[in-house]
């Protein structure tokens, strides 16, 4: 492998002189935040850091970056709730900003390190894969698979706003797929939106990015408004304790397919709970069909239902006798969301039939 200086931090290829490189067009000459890590800073003697990936978010950054032992890229996210932490004076470590925080910023790590073990214990085509976690500078990191695309936002934008009806459900009902295996494990994603999932080259959508570190900063003291994402976060996440499960994340992946198709966003949903004007899709979309619609409506139903032990992540339906025949991944995903959230079960069973006979696999 060549001298890690004469490797360019924004795409790891050979860098000929001068400040950008020719290659990827990253320029070494521009001014860097003091909030990233320099680049070329190597951690636990292996990998080597490189540009940011995407926007920073409000509790952690995303770099590109070089596994020098396998010698191929990777992504790492390093834990930094802004307003909680700043960069040491060596450009490197990180810390509290105020004492009366540390307690807060503690709780925050402890839910990025679940986070890190949740993603690990997951093997799902979509779904980021985590390769290892540690912890170094007064912080700790997620190494994951570097995901080449775009996230579904740019991908919005490069379409013009919204999408095909066929192309949506290409897009969300793998996405469905991936957050059933989570539930599965007994886990959520609780922050299911377009910057959360990212579209790869070859088109296939990967989700991004749990909020295990939001959901843990939440119960201490940081303001909800600024934990979830409006439009997207059903009534039950601006609630401390509120009945959070897998019609927390259908919700998100509703809201989701609803920009896809319309355009727009769903009102946020305290606005909903004060005022409701909330427009099924076919009002904004007239062509859209009604089973779609329905499904889309009844998975934004502002109120979670009841959560019965038939309705917990990892509950099976189990019958007698011998092991009924798996049924098909499509009418599993259907049948999972079926018991996920009331009353829009039944809708979204019909609209997952409906898909299977559409979208091919």
């Amino acid at each position: 492998m060549l001298p890690i200086d004469l490797l360019c931090p924004g795409c790891f290829r050979e860098k000929e002189p001068g400040a950008a490189c020719a290659g990827c067009g990253f320029d070494e000459s521009r001014p860097r935040s003091r909030l990233f890590l320099p680049c070329r800073t190597v951690l636990q003697q292996l990998y080597v850091v490189g540009r940011e990936l995407g926007n920073p978010g409000s509790f952690g950054i995303t770099y590109l970056a070089c596994d020098t032992a396998l010698q191929t890229c990777v992504a790492i996210k390093e834990y930094f709730p802004r307003g909680i932490v700043e960069r040491g004076p060596d450009g490197l470590g990180v810390h509290v900003i105020r004492e009366r925080d540390r307690e807060l910023y503690s709780g925050g790590l402890a839910g990025f390190l679940r986070e890190a073990q949740t993603l690990a214990k997951i093997d799902h085509p979509n779904v980021v894969r985590v390769r290892t976690f540690f912890q170094s500078n007064q912080t700790a990191y997620l190494v994951m698979d570097h995901v080449e695309g775009s996230s579904l936002a740019e991908h919005l934008r490069q379409h013009g706003g919204r999408v095909s009806v066929e192309q949506a459900l290409r897009i969300m009902i793998p996405v469905l797929d991936g957050l059933a295996a989570v539930h599965d494990k007994g886990y959520l994603h609780n922050d299911v939106t377009p910057q959360n999932i990212c579209i790869r080259s070859d088109g296939r959508p990967v989700l991004l990015d749990f909020g295990a570190a939001r959901l843990a900063l939440g119960g201490q003291g940081v303001s909800q408004s600024v934990l979830v994402t409006p439009g997207f976060a059903p009534f039950e996440q601006y609630r401390r304790g509120g009945d959070l499960g897998p019609w927390t994340d259908v919700y998100g992946a509703a809201a989701t397919l609803c920009k896809l198709l319309t355009g727009v966003v769903p009102p946020g949903a305290l606005d909903r709970r004060r005022h409701d004007d909330f427009l099924p899709p076919d009002r904004l979309v007239p062509w859209l069909s009604r089973d779609i619609a329905i499904a889309i409506t009844g998975a934004l139903a502002l109120d979670p239902p009841a959560c019965t032990p038939d309705h917990r992540p990892n509950t099976r339906c189990a019958g007698s006798g011998s092991s009924p025949k798996p049924p098909a991944p499509r009418r599993q995903t259907a049948e999972y969301f079926h018991r996920s959230r009331w009353p829009a079960g039944p809708a979204r069973f019909r609209l997952c039939q409906s898909v299977s006979r559409r979208v091919q696999p």
